[in-house]
């Protein structure tokens, strides 16, 4: 769950995506808190299979993933 997602934040390469596009594993962590079970349910899955496949894209397409959850999470 959130401890996943956390050190998926937290990994070198998403660090330097998020903050190429402006944002910080901190930033990320705060708006990933306010997200429900199920939501952090289906992100930490994501991660687990773009993990599990070392598949790059679909480790930037997470980080994209965040990028709108924490777009989304400012707007509330």
């Amino acid at each position: 769950g959130e401890t996943q997602i956390k050190d998926f934040l937290s990994r070198g390469d998403v660090k330097g995506q998020l903050e190429k596009l402006g944002y910080s594993a901190e930033d990320a962590s705060a708006k990933i808190a306010l997200l429900s079970d199920a939501e952090v349910k289906n992100l930490s899955q994501d991660i687990e299979k773009a993990s599990v496949g070392g598949n790059v894209g679909g480790i930037l397409v997470l980080v994209l993933l965040v990028i709108l959850i924490i777009y989304f999470a400012k707007r509330i």
